[in-house]
């Protein structure tokens, strides 16, 4: 199954978020990301993933419990993995452990 991503609405969009499978020399972790379009220039129309930093709250709402409990149970995107973006299929090239996570090429 092609996992579909949405472009996010902002910074704190948490509904459109999704994990990236980043490995390292001596392990493998998940970055939570956003997908963003425009990589290098604005009008480049390339898709990428920003990563999204870990906040320590006070207060943790319904919104952050929802988020964390999808990301738990979605699949994460992996590197070579088909995503579906406005209808197309690209293909994920993760990048590394930066804040551009992963760029994705039309397949």
């Amino acid at each position: 199954m092609t996992k579909t991503l949405t472009l996010a609405t902002g910074n704190l969009d948490r509904i459109n978020t999704f994990n990236v499978v980043v490995r390292g020399r001596l392990d493998t972790n998940t970055m939570k990301c956003q997908l963003r379009h425009n990589y290098q220039k604005s009008d480049d129309g390339i898709y990428w993933a920003l990563s999204v930093g870990g906040v320590l709250q006070g207060i943790y709402d319904n919104g952050d419990i929802e988020e964390r409990a999808r990301l738990l149970q979605e699949e994460p995107v992996k590197n070579g993995d088909l995503v579906l973006i406005d209808g197309k299929e690209y293909r994920a090239k993760v990048l590394g452990a930066y804040s551009d996570a992963c760029i994705f090429e039309e397949a």
